[in-house]
């Protein structure tokens, strides 16, 4: 997994004090996290900076945690960040209809810190496996594609083949 000073973290709450106590929370274990008090700000963050996870609160102003989850999973850039939303709301219907809509998992308020950090643990490691995949998906796809170039040089008329492989050490 990533070191934790390379996890960056969204948190986007409109309760400033709860702000604070997570931003606090994550840094006594070692993540850096942004703050955005609604949806749209927290698009703004988007747009200026690489997240590594996001944790929204379900009831925001303007628009809601569900409908940033929705615009989220829709655009291509975000679509993959791990998305954990936390509310008090924790009745079934809801936390059922979350997960279906792609949230990634579901924290109730209050929050107990040591089972929201091994949630984020849980979904950096997730996200840590699933990149691995994918890289050495395309690494065996790459070695077993092998390609070979005709590479010209401007000084001269010869020809020479070079044959390039992606090596990932």
């Amino acid at each position: 997994m990533a070191s934790q000073q390379s996890v960056r973290i969204l948190i986007v709450e409109d309760n400033v004090f709860t702000a604070k106590l997570l931003t606090i929370q994550l840094s006594e274990y070692g993540y850096i996290s942004h703050t955005a008090s609604s949806a749209e700000a927290a698009l703004d963050l988007l747009e200026k900076n690489t997240y590594t996870l996001i944790l929204c609160d379900l009831y925001l102003p303007e628009m809601s945690g569900l409908s940033f989850l929705n615009h989220i999973r829709k655009d291509i850039l975000y679509a993959d960040i791990p998305f954990l939303i936390m509310s008090s709301d924790n009745t079934e219907s809801t936390i059922v209809r979350l997960l279906q809509a792609g949230a990634d998992d579901y924290i109730t308020k209050p929050i107990q810190t040591k089972v929201f950090v091994s949630k984020i643990q849980n979904l950096l490691a997730k996200q840590t496996a699933k990149k691995r995949s994918i890289s050495q998906k395309l690494e065996r796809q790459l070695t077993e594609n092998e390609t070979t170039f005709l590479v010209c040089s401007e000084k001269d008329t010869d020809l020479f083949f070079t044959k390039f492989s992606q090596n990932t050490s």
